[in-house]
């Protein structure tokens, strides 16, 4: 059984401008984050009796985000493959994902602009209080690779950050349906140079099974 996992991100984000040494300066920047789908194919089923769900997928990201005015946005095309795996034991539920992506050329200023790569790692513990109304906690490891500005690699970019935070998904249709809602926070940041980073963001997902 297949299906479809859209996402639609609300980063509405503080940024800080951190170096490699901690120093920072205050600089606040918000505005709409890329758009992502993902399609997927689920191999194992637990309701089938196999120990844990297993689907892979492949998905894009699209250029929608304000990068030129809000830099909350990559700038580019990606394209990005996916594996993840799902227990659920009474109201419980234990979910990993693990997402690598690559960027297309994109500009910034009218200038030749690549953003690094990316790969996430998530570990996802929910509860369920209904039979409509999950809670959990998620953690989120993230790694980017140096940008390219017209064919030269930035020393100020790339990173290697984990954030964690709170989840709350509401089931509807059947429980074919989710709207997902998490508040990530900053728990450890390692960046390269001197740029900008998120303190934490809004994430609004739309899954859809069929």
């Amino acid at each position: 059984m297949g299906f479809l996992n859209s996402r639609f991100y609300l980063p509405v984000r503080d940024f800080d401008n951190e170096d490699s040494f901690g120093s920072r300066m205050s600089s606040s920047k918000s505005g709409f984050g890329d758009i992502a789908g993902m399609f997927r194919y689920q191999f194992m089923n637990q309701k089938k009796g196999d120990p844990f769900y297993l689907s892979a997928g492949i998905g894009f990201t699209a250029p929608t985000g304000q990068h030129d005015q809000g830099d909350v946005g990559a700038g580019a095309w990606s394209i990005g493959s996916e594996l993840t795996f799902t227990y659920m034991h009474n109201k419980h539920r234990i979910y990993t994902e693990f997402i690598a992506a690559g960027y297309d050329d994109g500009s910034y200023n009218h200038e030749h602009y690549k953003p690094g790569d990316v790969f996430f790692a998530s570990f996802f513990y929910g509860y369920a209080l209904s039979n409509y109304i999950d809670i959990g906690a998620k953690s989120r490891f993230m790694w980017m690779d140096k940008t390219e500005n017209n064919h030269v690699e930035n020393s100020n970019s790339g990173f290697e950050n984990i954030y964690i935070g709170p989840v709350v998904a509401a089931k509807f249709l059947s429980h074919k349906s989710w709207i997902i809602l998490s508040v990530p926070f900053c728990m450890r940041r390692d960046v390269n140079g001197y740029q900008p980073t998120s303190d934490w963001y809004i994430d609004f997902s739309f899954l859809c099974m069929f």
